[in-house]
């Protein structure tokens, strides 16, 4: 019985212990779970945050480039040497930087250039997003990478583009996998689109798992079972995965519960309960000291650790604690190290803020004035305290505060508003004009408003002064009796005064004029091509002026206008055709006038060849007069008329006349004389001209005349040619002795018969001097042949015309332009020769052909100069300025050691900077200061030359070969020995150090002497040749010197008149040569001598 009651009652008691045993394992189970459920989220959001501080390292970091001069109002010649230059002080962990421009154009460091439009993140970063792409094909290198864009804004807060570096996946991935975790945890990172990043690819785990976002168990390839916990990562897209595998992390905690509760199960059931208590108490204590070291961590005390040996069995759930607070405590010396990174890049903004040339105004919603630069302290007169007291009424003049206000609230974020004018008040109450820019942005929730103010006081003035200007050459234009039109590039009118709309018909549109469907033709009547044979089109063709184009314009049919033109170019900047300026005169009248008169002129010469004559008859006794029509033609009347009474015809004779004819006629009738005079009679038209009239008469018994009978010729031409002929004698000896030219007669058989004193004035001899010599005594020898061509073409009655040469009195020597003509005098054939001294105008061009080559060649090289220049000596400046803000921390730190290492490299930067200024003033000097020129022997040059570099060569043991002929050069004996002494010492430098060998040469021709210097180094690379004479070209940019070596001895070798260049294809090696002439320019026109 006893043993049945004992029996019945221990089986209760196991039951209760057992029971027991069973929930304390269940609850000691879920609460290791919850413990290494939260230790496991931490870690994670550790390696999110490691993940995200990389990129937001990489982000701030463009986003200070973004800000920077060069990006916000540099073009992309200024952008890309700074990028490549941000590029090298990034490492290799970044491929290569990129400019975008906002159409996509893609710039890299790397060389590469491309288009982006297609790409998905392309209006991402057009909508001004940051953007951290998925993984993509590099289209440089054609790797995968990752890229990071930040948008950036111009000086106008407009957006100009973006700046990006990519990340090579190789990067990413050692950066993540060098992360530490527990607990052999791996890591998994999968990109937007599901592509696993990081992670084993043979890993039994769906990408489509981590994308989900949720925790959960696998399995792993061994049947062994692993907990996922997953994460986003901000701003990326991306999802991140941590796998612990059970048999590392709580398995082994549950195999010690399990065993530990059986241990007690076999004790006896007398201290079942107190073991399982014991037991209990034992394993929930190291938990609380967990649980209450979790608590006192999340209430701020940083400093807490778990003691690993004394938690036993819960060891690894304290280590894991213990790691993951080290890891925060890194993380957030990573973020403050971040924070200080973004003060600095305020701090940067700050001084770009301050230094702005335009004031700057930070203003809240209520117009009411935050901060401001010092521009806008000295341009309104107030301190910056006085502004922060101010709302932006207070000093605009035409807006008030409401619509500054409701301006505001119209502002977009990505969009600045475009140029506003207003008038701003000065401290001391005086006003002026102001262009404002205004944009918005958001800062710690709040936006806030920067405006940009400019000073167009000045601008607007000149603005006036070029309206007044305008509106004063259009009232000119518009006035004038001419017609003016401007023809753009496209034959489009562009403008056209009041007589040109009249004269041309033109109809005005928004564009300028249309032009009718006109119809040109030549004087002949003949078809105009419009494109060739116009004015317009002749200006357009030759770029410069013409004058009197005549042609005719039919407006309409029946309507046709004889037009003389004179027109100019207009260019542009580069000196092309822009457009031309027509000036148009009506000469219809003027035109007809001229073709009336050559008719007349034709009649004259027919009536002079058909010698006609009108009959009269004066009929005295019955008064009775009649004329032939020939008559009524000389006086211009009507035969339907009759002939006029003679008191009219009388009154007809010229006054000057009318005595003498009077006279004549009363002899006549008295019969003392003949009657045949000549004399003028004025026709029905006004017009005196003169005529022969002759008569005779039939008289009376008495003797008295009773009837006249007579002839009236025209000698009006006749007349006009004896004026003519004596007028022409006169002129012609007039011409003949004032002429600018010289005159020369010679005889076909080559006698000077006569000269005028242009020609004696010419040559330097009397006329009696020049009359007893022979012409070859005054003609130079290189034209004798000339002068016998002139006789032969001439005495084939043919013009011909030449330039030759002349001699002076005294040996000179002249240039002329010859012109020969037949010339008859009584019937015999002479050679007459217009000669025009041409020297002065000769040694003029070629003065101006020298100046304008010379300039030509100094603009190229000072455009050339100036890029080159700004940018080199930019590089020393912005390390100075860049270590100066170093310099300054250091300081504040008192770290000696930086302190030194930042002032070495200034100083550094500083003698960079002062070789390039000593390079460049030697380059500049180069053309400017001479020293006398002379004959240089080529030998003498090369032993200087290796006298002065004996030393570096016996320091390299350089085998130097020098082959020399004859040679000799003419120059600049300084300059010269500066030249080969530059190509020997970078021959020196650059042979091979295990044989350097040198070889020197020279050799002449008859107009040149040539120089080449080999050595047996590197070489140069073909695409290097002509780039290697610039200014700051170096093969090798780590090597001593500036640079600018090549381009001075280029620059000595021009002035020369010489040429250096580098052979295509050494053997071995690099080759240079220079070239230039043995003698000064050509003696021939040395000795031309001005008249």
């Amino acid at each position: 019985m006893l043993r049945k009651y004992l029996l019945l009652g221990i089986v209760p008691a196991l039951a209760a212990v057992g029971l027991a045993m069973v929930l304390n394992y269940v609850m000691t189970r879920t609460l290791v779970l919850e413990e290494i459920e939260q230790v496991q989220q931490t870690e994670l959001q550790l390696q999110i945050e490691r993940i995200e501080t990389f990129f937001t390292r990489l982000v701030v970091r463009l986003e200070t480039l973004a800000s920077s001069p060069e990006l916000r109002g540099g073009n992309l010649e200024e952008i890309m040497p700074y990028l490549t230059e941000e590029r090298h002080a990034l490492g290799d962990s970044v491929e290569a930087m990129f400019f975008n421009n906002a159409a996509g154009d893609v710039y890299g460091t790397d060389g590469t250039e491309f288009n982006v439009r297609d790409r998905d993140y392309f209006a991402r970063i057009s909508a001004g997003e940051t953007v951290i792409s998925r993984l993509l094909k590099s289209r440089g290198s054609g790797e995968d990478i990752v890229l990071v864009l930040v948008p950036t804004y111009d000086s106008s807060g407009m957006r100009n583009g973006a700046v990006g570096l990519t990340i090579l996946e190789k990067h990413l991935v050692n950066y993540i996998n060098n992360a530490q975790v527990s607990h052999e945890a791996k890591l998994f990172l999968v990109d937007d689109q599901g592509r696993l990043i990081v992670g084993d690819q043979k890993a039994n785990l769906a990408a489509s798992t981590i994308k989900g976002g949720e925790r959960s168990s696998i399995t792993d390839d061994k049947g062994g079972g692993q907990t996922v916990v997953i994460g986003e990562v901000p701003n990326t897209g991306w999802s991140l995965a941590l796998i612990y595998p059970d048999e590392t992390t709580f398995l082994p905690i549950f195999r010690r519960l399990r065993w530990a509760q059986l241990g007690g199960a076999i004790v006896g059931l007398a201290v079942a309960i107190g073991l399982g208590m014991l037991f209990t108490n034992a394993a929930m204590a190291p938990i609380k000291k967990i649980s209450d070291a979790h608590s006192r961590y999340a209430k701020g005390d940083k400093s807490v650790r778990l003691p690993v040996d004394e938690l036993n069995e819960f060891a690894p759930l304290a280590q894991s604690f213990n790691f993951l607070a080290s890891r925060i405590s890194a993380v957030e010396s990573e973020r403050e190290k971040h924070l200080a990174d973004v003060e600095a890049s305020e701090s940067r903004f700050r001084a770009l803020f301050d230094a702005a040339a335009d004031a700057m105004f930070l203003v809240d919603t209520d117009a009411r004035i935050i901060n401001v630069n010092d521009e806008a302290c000295r341009s309104l007169g107030y301190t910056r305290e006085e502004l922060q007291q101010l709302h932006s009424d207070d000093i605009e003049v035409q807006w008030k505060r409401k619509e500054i206000v409701d301006l505001h609230d119209s502002l977009d974020d990505r969009e600045p508003l475009s140029p506003q004018m207003g008038r701003h008040r000065r401290k001391d109450g005086t006003e002026f004009p102001v262009e404002v820019r205004i944009g918005r942005f958001v800062e710690n929730g709040q936006p806030l408003f920067i405006a940009i103010v400019r000073n167009v006081e000045l601008r607007l003035q000149q603005e006036e002064i070029i309206r007044r200007e305008k509106a004063m050459l259009e009232r000119v234009m518009q006035a004038s009796v001419a017609a003016i039109t401007i023809v753009d590039a496209h034959d489009k009118t562009r403008f056209a005064n009041k007589r040109a709309v009249e004269l041309l018909a033109l109809t005005p549109t928004e564009n300028g004029f249309s032009e009718p469907a006109w119809l040109r033709f030549d004087l002949n009547g003949k078809p105009l091509d419009s494109e060739t044979q116009t004015a317009y089109a002749t200006v357009k063709q030759t770029n410069a002026p013409v004058y009197g184009v005549r042609y005719i314009l039919e407006r309409e049919p029946g309507d046709r206008r004889v037009l003389h033109i004179n027109g100019a170019p207009l260019q542009n900047e580069q000196g092309e055709f822009d457009g031309a300026v027509l000036v148009i005169d009506d000469v219809t009248d003027a035109y007809h006038a001229e073709r009336a008169l050559k008719a007349s002129e034709d009649r004259f010469q027919l009536a002079v060849r058909g010698a006609q004559q009108g009959i009269w008859e004066w009929d005295l006794v019955e008064d009775h007069i009649y004329w032939s029509d020939r008559m009524f033609e000389h006086f211009g009347l009507s035969p339907f008329d009759g002939p006029p009474p003679r008191e009219i015809i009388n009154n007809w004779v010229h006054p000057e006349d009318r005595q003498r004819v009077d006279a004549m006629f009363e002899k006549f009738m008295a019969n003392e004389g003949a009657f045949d005079a000549e004399c003028r009679f004025r026709n029905s038209s006004g017009e005196y001209r003169w005529f022969r009239i002759s008569a005779d008469g039939e008289r009376d018994a008495q003797g008295k005349v009773v009837r006249l009978a007579g002839a009236l010729t025209d000698v009006t031409a006749r007349k006009q040619a004896e004026q003519f002929v004596r007028e022409n004698e006169e002129r012609y000896r007039g011409i003949f002795e004032a002429a600018v030219n010289g005159f020369y007669i010679f005889t076909l058989d080559g006698k000077l018969i006569d000269v005028n004193p242009t020609a004696c004035r010419i040559q330097g001899f009397t006329r009696e001097e020049m009359l007893e010599m022979g012409p070859h005594n005054f003609i130079h020898p290189d034209s004798h042949a000339a002068f016998a061509e002139f006789l032969q073409v001439v005495a084939e009655g043919k013009h011909f015309e030449a330039t030759a040469l002349g001699i002076r009195k005294g040996g000179g020597v002249f240039y002329c332009d010859v012109i020969g003509v037949p010339y008859y005098i009584g019937g015999r054939m002479l050679a007459l020769a217009s000669v025009l001294d041409v020297t002065e105008a000769r040694l003029a061009a070629k003065e101006r052909e020298t100046l304008i080559a010379n300039l030509e060649a100094k603009n190229t090289e000072l455009e050339r100069f100036t890029y080159t220049v700004s940018h080199d000596l930019k590089s020393p400046l912005i390390t100075i300025k860049g270590f100066l803000g170093a310099l300054a921390q250091d300081i504040d730190r008192s770290d000696m050691p930086a302190v030194q290492e930042d002032m070495q490299i200034i100083s550094d930067a500083a003698e960079k900077m002062k070789d390039l200024l000593d390079d460049l003033l030697e380059l500049s000097r180069i053309g400017r200061v001479c020293n006398p020129n002379g004959y240089v022997d080529g030998r003498q040059l090369v032993d200087a030359v290796l006298t002065f570099l004996a030393g570096r060569i016996a320091e390299k043991q350089v085998h130097v070969a020098v082959t020399c002929d004859d040679s000799q050069f003419y120059g600049d004996r300084v300059r010269l020995q500066e030249v080969l002494q530059n190509l020997a010492e970078n021959a020196v430098k650059y042979s091979d150090p295990t044989d350097p060998r040198v070889t020197i040469q020279l050799s002449s021709d008859k107009k040149y002497t040539t120089c080449w210097v080999r050595d047996n180094g590197p070489g140069v690379p073909e695409h290097f040749r002509e780039k290697i004479f610039g200014l700051f070209e170096k093969l090798d940019p780590h090597s001593d010197g500036t640079g600018i070596g090549l381009a001075i001895a280029k620059r000595i070798i021009e002035f020369h008149h010489g040429e250096i260049w580098v052979e295509p294809n050494p053997v071995q090696g690099s080759c240079f040569c220079f070239r230039i002439p043995r003698e000064p320019s050509s003696p021939l026109l040395s000795t031309a001598t001005p008249g």
